[in-house]
Protein backbone atom coordinates (compact mmCIF):
# COMPACT_ATOMS: atom_id res chain seq x y z
CA UNK A 1 0.00 0.00 0.00
CA UNK A 2 1.26 3.48 -0.78
CA UNK A 3 -0.58 6.83 -0.69
CA UNK A 4 -3.80 5.99 1.11
CA UNK A 5 -6.50 8.41 2.28
CA UNK A 6 -4.70 11.51 1.08
CA UNK A 7 -7.62 13.45 -0.35
CA UNK A 8 -8.07 15.46 2.87
CA UNK A 9 -4.50 16.80 2.96
CA UNK A 10 -3.98 20.56 3.11
CA UNK A 11 -1.93 22.09 0.33
CA UNK A 12 1.52 23.31 1.34
CA UNK A 13 3.61 25.70 -0.74
CA UNK A 14 6.97 24.09 -1.41
CA UNK A 15 10.14 26.04 -2.07
CA UNK A 16 13.49 24.47 -2.80
CA UNK A 17 16.97 25.25 -1.56
CA UNK A 18 19.89 23.01 -2.52
CA UNK A 19 21.64 23.09 0.86
CA UNK A 20 18.36 22.28 2.56
CA UNK A 21 17.56 19.39 0.25
CA UNK A 22 21.02 17.88 0.55
CA UNK A 23 20.52 17.77 4.32
CA UNK A 24 17.32 15.75 4.08
CA UNK A 25 18.93 12.38 4.78
CA UNK A 26 20.57 13.67 7.93
CA UNK A 27 17.40 15.43 9.06
CA UNK A 28 15.29 12.33 8.57
CA UNK A 29 17.87 10.26 10.44
CA UNK A 30 17.53 12.72 13.31
CA UNK A 31 13.77 12.22 13.53
CA UNK A 32 13.76 8.50 12.79
CA UNK A 33 12.22 7.74 16.18
CA UNK A 34 9.01 9.34 14.86
CA UNK A 35 8.61 6.30 12.61
CA UNK A 36 10.07 3.53 14.76
CA UNK A 37 8.10 0.44 15.68
CA UNK A 38 7.82 1.72 19.24
CA UNK A 39 6.14 4.95 18.16
CA UNK A 40 2.74 3.85 16.89
CA UNK A 41 0.45 6.01 14.76
CA UNK A 42 -3.22 5.99 14.06
CA UNK A 43 -4.39 6.89 10.57
CA UNK A 44 -4.29 10.67 10.10
CA UNK A 45 -2.66 11.33 13.49
CA UNK A 46 -0.33 14.35 13.36
CA UNK A 47 3.02 14.35 15.17
CA UNK A 48 5.54 17.15 15.46
CA UNK A 49 9.23 17.31 16.26
CA UNK A 50 11.83 20.07 16.56
CA UNK A 51 15.46 19.20 15.90
CA UNK A 52 18.88 20.76 15.64
CA UNK A 53 20.95 19.59 12.71
CA UNK A 54 24.34 20.99 11.65
CA UNK A 55 23.76 24.10 13.76
CA UNK A 56 20.32 24.86 12.34
CA UNK A 57 16.84 24.40 13.72
CA UNK A 58 14.24 22.38 11.80
CA UNK A 59 10.65 21.48 12.46
CA UNK A 60 8.97 18.34 11.23
CA UNK A 61 5.32 17.40 10.94
CA UNK A 62 4.39 13.83 10.21
CA UNK A 63 1.07 12.16 9.47
CA UNK A 64 0.41 8.52 8.73
CA UNK A 65 -1.17 8.16 5.29
CA UNK A 66 -1.84 4.47 5.47
CA UNK A 67 -0.34 1.07 5.81
CA UNK A 68 -0.86 -2.61 5.41
CA UNK A 69 1.00 -5.86 5.71
CA UNK A 70 3.70 -4.74 3.26
CA UNK A 71 4.52 -1.14 4.15
CA UNK A 72 3.60 2.01 6.02
CA UNK A 73 3.59 5.49 4.52
CA UNK A 74 3.84 8.89 6.17
CA UNK A 75 3.42 12.41 4.92
CA UNK A 76 6.41 14.41 6.12
CA UNK A 77 6.67 18.22 5.96
CA UNK A 78 10.08 19.62 6.86
CA UNK A 79 10.84 23.32 7.26
CA UNK A 80 13.90 25.26 8.34
CA UNK A 81 14.19 27.72 11.23
CA UNK A 82 12.95 30.67 9.16
CA UNK A 83 10.10 28.65 7.65
CA UNK A 84 11.22 29.75 4.19
CA UNK A 85 12.22 26.36 2.82
CA UNK A 86 9.69 23.58 2.97
CA UNK A 87 9.74 20.13 1.52
CA UNK A 88 6.69 17.88 1.41
CA UNK A 89 7.57 14.23 1.10
CA UNK A 90 6.27 10.72 1.51
CA UNK A 91 8.34 8.41 3.66
CA UNK A 92 7.75 4.72 3.01
CA UNK A 93 9.11 1.86 5.06
CA UNK A 94 8.50 -1.86 4.97
CA UNK A 95 6.77 -3.31 8.01
CA UNK A 96 8.68 -5.57 10.37
CA UNK A 97 6.12 -8.33 9.85
CA UNK A 98 6.56 -8.21 6.08
CA UNK A 99 10.36 -8.31 6.28
CA UNK A 100 10.29 -11.23 8.72
CA UNK A 101 7.82 -13.11 6.48
CA UNK A 102 9.72 -12.31 3.27
CA UNK A 103 13.37 -11.67 4.18
CA UNK A 104 14.28 -11.64 0.48
CA UNK A 105 12.46 -8.28 0.31
CA UNK A 106 14.31 -6.63 3.21
CA UNK A 107 16.20 -4.31 0.84
CA UNK A 108 13.41 -3.90 -1.70
CA UNK A 109 13.27 -0.08 -1.41
CA UNK A 110 17.04 0.20 -1.75
CA UNK A 111 16.88 -2.00 -4.86
CA UNK A 112 14.11 0.22 -6.23
CA UNK A 113 16.22 3.33 -5.66
CA UNK A 114 19.26 1.77 -7.34
CA UNK A 115 17.14 0.55 -10.23
CA UNK A 116 15.79 4.03 -10.89
CA UNK A 117 19.35 5.34 -11.06
CA UNK A 118 20.61 2.48 -13.22
CA UNK A 119 17.85 2.45 -15.83
CA UNK A 120 17.21 6.20 -16.11
CA UNK A 121 13.49 5.79 -15.53
CA UNK A 122 12.95 9.55 -15.59
CA UNK A 123 11.65 9.03 -19.11
CA UNK A 124 8.35 7.62 -17.84
CA UNK A 125 5.98 10.39 -16.74
CA UNK A 126 3.39 8.07 -15.20
CA UNK A 127 5.75 6.33 -12.79
CA UNK A 128 6.36 7.88 -9.36
CA UNK A 129 10.06 7.89 -8.60
CA UNK A 130 11.89 7.23 -5.36
CA UNK A 131 14.00 10.31 -4.59
CA UNK A 132 16.29 8.96 -1.89
CA UNK A 133 16.94 5.95 0.28
CA UNK A 134 17.94 6.20 3.94
CA UNK A 135 20.09 3.14 4.62
CA UNK A 136 20.09 3.42 8.41
CA UNK A 137 16.29 3.49 8.53
CA UNK A 138 15.68 1.34 5.43
CA UNK A 139 13.05 3.75 4.16
CA UNK A 140 12.37 5.31 0.78
CA UNK A 141 11.68 9.01 0.21
CA UNK A 142 9.19 10.01 -2.49
CA UNK A 143 7.81 13.32 -3.70
CA UNK A 144 4.34 14.01 -2.36
CA UNK A 145 1.63 14.11 -5.03
CA UNK A 146 -1.91 15.10 -3.93
CA UNK A 147 -4.55 12.72 -5.20
CA UNK A 148 -6.53 9.57 -4.57
CA UNK A 149 -5.71 5.91 -4.84
CA UNK A 150 -7.80 4.27 -7.55
CA UNK A 151 -10.09 2.49 -5.10
CA UNK A 152 -10.83 5.86 -3.45
CA UNK A 153 -11.20 7.66 -6.77
CA UNK A 154 -13.94 5.37 -8.10
CA UNK A 155 -15.98 6.31 -5.02
CA UNK A 156 -15.18 10.04 -4.82
CA UNK A 157 -15.37 10.64 -8.60
CA UNK A 158 -17.60 7.78 -9.68
CA UNK A 159 -18.94 9.41 -12.91
CA UNK A 160 -15.38 9.96 -14.21
CA UNK A 161 -15.24 6.53 -15.82
CA UNK A 162 -18.71 6.84 -17.35
CA UNK A 163 -17.10 8.55 -20.35
CA UNK A 164 -15.27 6.41 -22.89
CA UNK A 165 -12.68 9.16 -23.40
CA UNK A 166 -11.62 9.26 -19.75
CA UNK A 167 -11.72 5.48 -19.39
CA UNK A 168 -9.52 5.13 -22.47
CA UNK A 169 -7.18 7.84 -21.20
CA UNK A 170 -6.65 5.98 -17.93
CA UNK A 171 -6.15 2.62 -19.64
CA UNK A 172 -3.65 4.00 -22.14
CA UNK A 173 -1.61 5.75 -19.45
CA UNK A 174 -1.35 2.55 -17.42
CA UNK A 175 -0.60 0.47 -20.51
CA UNK A 176 2.07 2.96 -21.66
CA UNK A 177 3.74 2.64 -18.25
CA UNK A 178 3.71 -1.15 -18.44
CA UNK A 179 5.02 -1.07 -22.01
CA UNK A 180 7.88 1.15 -20.82
CA UNK A 181 8.78 -1.26 -18.01
CA UNK A 182 8.50 -4.34 -20.22
CA UNK A 183 10.84 -2.82 -22.80
CA UNK A 184 13.33 -2.31 -19.95
CA UNK A 185 13.08 -6.01 -19.14
CA UNK A 186 10.99 -5.44 -16.00
CA UNK A 187 7.73 -6.88 -14.73
CA UNK A 188 5.95 -4.79 -12.10
CA UNK A 189 3.99 -7.65 -10.49
CA UNK A 190 2.12 -5.47 -7.99
CA UNK A 191 -0.47 -3.60 -10.06
CA UNK A 192 -3.47 -2.99 -7.84
CA UNK A 193 -5.79 -0.08 -6.92
CA UNK A 194 -3.67 0.84 -3.88
CA UNK A 195 -0.63 1.30 -6.12
CA UNK A 196 -2.36 3.55 -8.66
CA UNK A 197 -2.70 7.25 -7.86
CA UNK A 198 -5.10 9.61 -9.66
CA UNK A 199 -3.71 13.14 -9.40
CA UNK A 200 -5.85 15.88 -7.87
CA UNK A 201 -4.46 18.67 -10.05
CA UNK A 202 -7.38 18.69 -12.47
CA UNK A 203 -5.69 16.49 -15.07
CA UNK A 204 -6.68 13.25 -13.32
CA UNK A 205 -3.56 11.67 -14.78
CA UNK A 206 -2.58 8.37 -13.21
CA UNK A 207 0.70 7.45 -11.59
CA UNK A 208 1.95 3.98 -10.80
CA UNK A 209 3.24 4.54 -7.31
CA UNK A 210 6.28 2.29 -7.21
CA UNK A 211 8.15 -0.40 -9.07
CA UNK A 212 6.31 -3.16 -7.26
CA UNK A 213 8.39 -6.34 -7.07
CA UNK A 214 10.32 -5.44 -10.22
CA UNK A 215 13.56 -4.68 -8.29
CA UNK A 216 13.59 -8.16 -6.75
CA UNK A 217 12.82 -9.75 -10.11
CA UNK A 218 15.54 -7.66 -11.79
CA UNK A 219 18.10 -8.70 -9.17
CA UNK A 220 17.16 -12.39 -9.56
CA UNK A 221 15.88 -12.67 -5.99
CA UNK A 222 13.48 -15.59 -5.37
CA UNK A 223 10.08 -13.98 -5.04
CA UNK A 224 8.03 -16.78 -3.47
CA UNK A 225 4.49 -15.73 -2.57
CA UNK A 226 5.14 -12.04 -1.98
CA UNK A 227 2.69 -10.72 -4.53
CA UNK A 228 -0.34 -9.76 -2.48
CA UNK A 229 -4.03 -10.17 -3.28
CA UNK A 230 -3.71 -9.37 -6.99
CA UNK A 231 -1.43 -12.34 -7.62
CA UNK A 232 -1.77 -13.97 -11.06
CA UNK A 233 -2.41 -17.73 -10.89
CA UNK A 234 0.94 -18.71 -12.43
CA UNK A 235 2.82 -16.86 -9.70
CA UNK A 236 1.16 -18.91 -6.96
CA UNK A 237 2.97 -22.02 -8.16
CA UNK A 238 6.06 -23.31 -6.39
CA UNK A 239 8.21 -22.32 -9.37
CA UNK A 240 6.80 -19.02 -10.63
CA UNK A 241 6.97 -18.27 -14.34
CA UNK A 242 7.38 -14.49 -14.40
CA UNK A 243 6.56 -12.83 -17.73
CA UNK A 244 4.91 -9.58 -18.87
CA UNK A 245 1.69 -11.59 -19.13
CA UNK A 246 1.55 -11.53 -15.32
CA UNK A 247 1.26 -7.74 -15.50
CA UNK A 248 -1.39 -8.13 -18.20
CA UNK A 249 -3.42 -10.31 -15.81
CA UNK A 250 -3.17 -7.64 -13.12
CA UNK A 251 -4.19 -4.94 -15.61
CA UNK A 252 -7.27 -7.04 -16.34
CA UNK A 253 -8.20 -7.11 -12.65
CA UNK A 254 -7.89 -3.31 -12.49
CA UNK A 255 -10.01 -3.03 -15.63
CA UNK A 256 -12.70 -5.11 -13.92
CA UNK A 257 -12.83 -2.49 -11.16
CA UNK A 258 -13.38 0.21 -13.80
CA UNK A 259 -16.09 -1.92 -15.42
CA UNK A 260 -17.84 -2.30 -12.07
CA UNK A 261 -17.81 1.49 -11.75
CA UNK A 262 -19.26 1.83 -15.25
CA UNK A 263 -22.08 -0.51 -14.23
CA UNK A 264 -23.86 2.63 -13.02
CA UNK A 265 -23.41 4.25 -16.43
CA UNK A 266 -26.84 4.55 -18.11
CA UNK A 267 -25.32 3.88 -21.54
CA UNK A 268 -23.98 0.51 -20.33
CA UNK A 269 -21.29 0.59 -23.04
CA UNK A 270 -18.87 -1.74 -21.26
CA UNK A 271 -19.30 -5.06 -23.07
CA UNK A 272 -16.15 -4.64 -25.11
CA UNK A 273 -14.16 -3.71 -22.00
CA UNK A 274 -15.48 -6.87 -20.34
CA UNK A 275 -14.21 -8.98 -23.22
CA UNK A 276 -10.80 -7.32 -22.98
CA UNK A 277 -10.69 -7.91 -19.22
CA UNK A 278 -11.68 -11.56 -19.67
CA UNK A 279 -8.90 -12.11 -22.19
CA UNK A 280 -6.38 -10.40 -19.90
CA UNK A 281 -7.30 -12.61 -16.95
CA UNK A 282 -7.31 -16.03 -18.58
CA UNK A 283 -5.82 -18.58 -16.17
CA UNK A 284 -3.58 -19.92 -18.93
CA UNK A 285 -1.07 -17.15 -19.82
CA UNK A 286 -0.93 -18.44 -23.40
CA UNK A 287 -4.56 -17.39 -23.88
CA UNK A 288 -3.94 -13.80 -22.78
CA UNK A 289 -2.77 -10.92 -24.93
CA UNK A 290 0.86 -11.33 -25.97
CA UNK A 291 1.74 -7.75 -25.02
CA UNK A 292 0.15 -4.51 -23.85
CA UNK A 293 0.26 -2.99 -27.34
CA UNK A 294 -2.31 -5.59 -28.44
CA UNK A 295 -4.59 -4.36 -25.65
CA UNK A 296 -4.11 -0.76 -26.79
CA UNK A 297 -5.00 -1.84 -30.32
CA UNK A 298 -8.29 -3.38 -29.17
CA UNK A 299 -9.13 -0.33 -27.07
CA UNK A 300 -8.41 1.95 -30.04
CA UNK A 301 -10.63 -0.19 -32.26
CA UNK A 302 -13.40 0.00 -29.66
CA UNK A 303 -13.09 3.78 -29.59
CA UNK A 304 -13.03 4.10 -33.39
CA UNK A 305 -16.10 1.95 -34.03
CA UNK A 306 -18.12 3.53 -31.25
CA UNK A 307 -17.19 7.05 -32.35
CA UNK A 308 -18.03 6.36 -35.99
CA UNK A 309 -20.68 3.64 -36.00
CA UNK A 310 -21.91 3.21 -32.43
CA UNK A 311 -20.83 -0.45 -32.36
CA UNK A 312 -17.98 -2.39 -30.79
CA UNK A 313 -15.92 -5.29 -32.18
CA UNK A 314 -15.21 -8.57 -30.47
CA UNK A 315 -11.55 -9.24 -29.68
CA UNK A 316 -10.09 -12.59 -30.66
Amino acid sequence: MYLKNISYMNKTKITKNESFLTSLSGIINSISDMFSGNNSYTLGQLKRADIEFEGRHYSARSKMLGGGHTSECYELILSDDKNRNKERLVLKKLTDNFVSSYPQFANLLEQEYNLFKELNLEECRYLTKIEDYIESEKCGIYKYTPGWTLDEFVVVKQPYFFKRSTTIKFCNQLLDTLDFLHKKGLCHLDICPDNILIKADGTYDMQLLNLGIAPAYYNKIPIGNGYGDFCPPELKKEVANVTPKSDIWQFGTVLKLIIETRRHDPTRASNHLKRIAIKCTQEDPAKRYDNVLEIKRDIAEWQHLYDNFGIAPKPD
